[in-house]
Order: C-alpha cells, then sequence, then structure tokens
C-alpha cells in the first residue's frame, strides 16, 4: 500500500522520531485523511484514518 504513495514526501518528525505521509481520501465517499507512521526503516507502516480535515483545508475550526 505505501508503494502507491512513493510520490508523495515523507516527512520527518523529531519531535517523536518518526517519519510519516498524510494523505486526503476518500473511503465509501467519505472524505478523511489517512496517515501512514513508522518510527524506523525496519519497521512496518501503520495507519491512522481520522475524518478530522479541516487544519489542511484551511478551515481551522470554522465548525
Amino acid at each position: 500500500m505505501v508503494s502507491r504513495f512513493k510520490k508523495t514526501r515523507k516527512k520527518r518528525c523529531r519531535k517523536y522520531h518518526c517519519e510519516y505521509i498524510d494523505v486526503d481520501t476518500e473511503i465509501n465517499r467519505i472524505p478523511v485523511r489517512l496517515f501512514l507512521c513508522r518510527r524506523t526503516k525496519q519497521d512496518g507502516w501503520k495507519a491512522l484514518v481520522t475524518t478530522n480535515r479541516c487544519e489542511k483545508d484551511g478551515d481551522k475550526g470554522k465548525g
């Protein structure tokens, strides 16, 4: 699954010592944000799915 996001830039979080990818997508026509995270290159990717997408869309707390 991560190979699909090869062109998406991985980001590095120094505070938590991990790299992650965040992608806006849809699941069953519901807009969601998918976070893929791993601590080291030997670790597998872990996924987190959330429906809260307002921060990236520029709404920042507008409902």
